[in-house]
């Protein structure tokens, strides 16, 4: 008989991808992210649940010019049909201007997207009667250094055992959260609160559990439908009172006592990538859209611009902090 520690984490061979955001960058991005969450050749599915922003909005931590023509905006359906052209979308929802000014009075409009996108996946899964092993969380104007970093996430998934999680994540807490700076000293079983470290929330992956327990967290002061998001007076429980995301995202992972695992931990699995250096970046509007996403230069390009306005407008000690992967 297998010990339990000895059983396979892989199941339903799903992937879900959500994705959220403001629609800026057009195409520049959409094909280099559906080859680097294909993996079909491995034995996967991916399906993607998208919330789009239906309006443009800059300010001054996204670009000096914070001008908006709102005749650069793509149509609803335009970014629909161009979303459908390269990812195998199971819904879509947009969130409007009046709906985010609303609901943010304790949340940030980014993470308010990743709890609508997790729910189109939550409704998706209820409806089929199926869950996804891993739910990959993909900011519209974020890239990686390496198009493979979502493939060997899925090969240490695909060997993972319940007994190397718990190894990882420091208990056996059945949700799990993979992410980069997490001090897991921080997050132990008591339940003081944990000092204020941000999360990088460029790149992050969990289980289906985990991402339900963080969206209906998120979304626990509100009521919700698939198709529209409506504010209620009935707020009880707010999640934070913060507006960084940073702070919002592991706020709400500590309170819903999900388990935390740095992705450094699960890269270096495999001791062919015990070197192995990955990084990501926001790409913005401005930035040259004209340049191949491919191409190791054209990630070096965006960091550079990105890194250069924050350490000219912003902190530098805490751009430092953000832009740069625990993976040393």
């Amino acid at each position: 008989m297998t010990d339990w520690r000895d059983k396979k984490l892989a199941g339903s061979k799903k992937i879900a991808v959500c994705i959220y955001g403001q629609h800026r960058l057009g195409d520049h991005l959409l094909p280099f992210l559906r080859d680097a969450y294909d993996f079909s050749d491995l034995g996967y599915d991916t399906e993607f649940f998208c919330s789009i922003k239906e309006y443009l909005e800059f300010n001054e931590w996204t670009r000096p010019d914070t001008t908006v023509n709102e005749d650069y905006r793509m149509s609803n359906d335009e970014i629909e049909e161009q979303l459908n052209k390269y990812f195998h979308i199971k819904d879509i929802n947009f969130i409007s201007k009046d709906t985010d000014e609303l609901l943010t009075h304790s949340h940030t409009a980014m993470t308010l997207g990743m709890a609508d996108a997790i729910l189109l996946k939550n409704k998706y899964e209820s409806e089929y009667n199926l869950v996804y092993d891993l739910v990959f969380y993909q900011r519209t104007d974020s890239m990686f250094n390496d198009i493979n970093i979502p493939r060997h996430v899925i090969k240490w998934f695909d060997q993972a055992t319940l007994c190397e999680v718990a190894t990882l994540q420091c208990s056996n807490n059945p949700k799990f959260w993979i992410a980069d700076h997490l001090d897991h000293r921080k997050f132990m079983s008591d339940n003081t609160k944990p000092p204020y470290t941000g999360i990088q929330d460029l790149f992050m992956v969990s289980n289906s559990l985990a991402a339900d327990a963080f969206a209906y967290e998120i979304m626990n002061a509100l009521s919700y439908t698939p198709k529209h998001l409506k504010y209620t007076e009935q707020i009880q429980y707010p999640v934070v009172d913060r507006k960084n995301p940073h702070f919002t995202i592991i706020d709400t992972l500590h309170n819903i006592r999900c388990g935390l695992i740095k992705l450094s931990s699960v890269l270096n699995w495999n001791r062919e990538l015990e070197y192995y250096h990955y990084n990501f970046t926001v790409v913005r509007d401005n930035f040259d859209l004209d340049k191949d996403p491919y191409d190791l230069s054209t990630f070096q390009a965006h960091h550079n611009q990105h890194a250069a306005f924050w350490l000219a407008n912003g902190d530098t000690e805490w751009f430092l902090q953000c832009v740069e992967s625990d993976n040393q």
